[in-house]
């Protein structure tokens, strides 16, 4: 019998590393996606106004000259909208503003679209600033942007989406709430599984999604360790 109990230990620990081990691909794949997108953009769009611009600023005509002012105010906007995505401004300052700057940009991208016009997207954060290791700051924030790509990749007109964020000395947690009434597809996202299975494993905490009638509410708490919380 200790023999069979082992041996199913065994069987569950192979398969909940093999879980792991496929999830894990899944952000770094999701990650390389999103680099490689930044890299065209640049390449095809950015570097080529520059090109543009230089040749413009050679022929010396007046209208070219404010051609290429005008190309200026567009590689400026294009440069700053980058360093965001690459890298927040105030992530190492507070998470809290942070998000409410991630939660704005996906509302305006929502709003943008004709048949979401109505969805009701609101967030409720801290007054006060959060200041955590860079560390736990960025996996939260890159993990909140692609539990919000998943929503857009799996439902069309979401009626409601509330993110929420709570914090005290050694925890916090960050909690997404959509209503929806297709919102079983959302659920049975094989991308919103490996997303809550790896942030279990990369952060070491608690992450999960349940759903009610046509809500869903996805769930990531995490407690600092010491060294974390003497880092902060």
């Amino acid at each position: 019998m200790l023999d069979v109990t082992c041996g199913l230990i065994v069987v569950g620990v192979i398969m909940s590393y093999m879980g792991a081990q496929r999830s894990l691909r899944w952000w770094y794949r999701q990650h390389s996606i999103r680099l490689h997108h930044e890299a065209e953009a640049i390449r095809n769009d950015l570097l080529q106004r520059l090109f543009v611009m230089r040749r413009s600023l050679e022929s010396g005509q007046p209208e070219a000259i404010q051609q290429s002012i005008s190309q200026v105010d567009h590689l400026y906007e294009s440069l700053h909208g980058l360093s965001d995505r690459l890298s927040a401004f105030d992530l190492e300052d507070d998470l809290g503003l942070a998000l409410h700057h991630l939660v704005e940009a996906w509302r305006d991208r929502w709003h943008s679209q004709a048949k979401t016009q109505n969805l009701d997207f609101t967030a409720e954060l801290p007054k006060t600033a959060i200041h955590l290791p860079i560390e736990q700051h960025r996996l939260t924030l890159v993990a909140t942007d692609e539990f919000l790509r998943i929503t857009a990749a799996n439902l069309l007109t979401p009626q409601v989406i509330f993110v929420s964020l709570s914090f005290n000395s050694h925890t916090y947690e960050l909690k997404v709430k959509v209503d929806d009434p297709q919102v079983n597809k959302l659920q049975g996202s094989d991308d919103l599984k490996h997303l809550t299975q790896a942030l279990r494993f990369l952060s070491g905490g608690q992450c999960s999604c349940h759903s009610h009638d046509e809500s869903l509410t996805w769930q990531f708490r995490s407690t600092l360790t010491k060294s974390q919380r003497q880092g902060q």
